[in-house]
């Protein structure tokens, strides 16, 4: 292998890692704008061709070496966040029954009755004087022509009844 074709190979590496930062939108083009973006500042950019950036990452399968590369980043932090999980269970559950335990030491007290009975203190702050409710007005007396009309519209009207004789069959011939 060349010099010429070794260091093709240290800039094309170095262009994918580029790449690989632009982050998951990356493409092509916007590797290209930041290189020319980044070159014009002054810094060391792997080429300003776009040409050679496509060349490049045909040659070298970018899309394919990204695509290992998500892969093998998703299972790491799957593995990771497996890992925070099961420690998280863990530290919950110990912190949901030591709230259990408090809870019924609250709600039993030193003298066994449970909170709920004991007398209701008033709640600190100002005193306000308590409102009445205005008495609810009740409806006046239902008439009795008013009270047949009701009975009426509840109950469904009677059906009439109409006998009917059972039907036979009759065999013809």
């Amino acid at each position: 292998m060349s010099d010429v074709e070794a260091s093709d190979d240290i800039r094309a590496e170095q262009a994918f890692e580029l790449y690989d930062a632009l982050g998951p939108d990356r493409s092509i083009n916007k590797l290209w704008n930041y290189c020319v973006e980044q070159n014009r500042a002054g810094h060391y950019v792997p080429t300003t061709n776009r040409p050679t950036l496509y060349a490049w990452a045909n040659q070298y399968d970018w899309k394919g070496r990204m695509l290992r590369r998500e892969i093998a980043r998703n299972g790491a932090a799957q593995e990771q966040l497996a890992l925070i999980r099961s420690r998280g269970y863990g530290l919950i559950s110990t912190h949901v029954e030591a709230a259990i335990s408090e809870l019924a030491g609250l709600m039993i007290g030193s003298d066994r009755r449970p909170r709920s009975a004991r007398p209701r203190l008033p709640r600190p702050g100002p005193a306000r004087p308590r409102q009445r409710r205005p008495a609810r007005r009740r409806p006046p007396p239902a008439s009795p022509a008013r009270d047949d009309r009701l009975e009426r519209a509840a109950s469904p009207a009677p059906r009439p009844i109409t006998l009917r004789a059972p039907r036979r069959a009759v065999r013809l011939g």
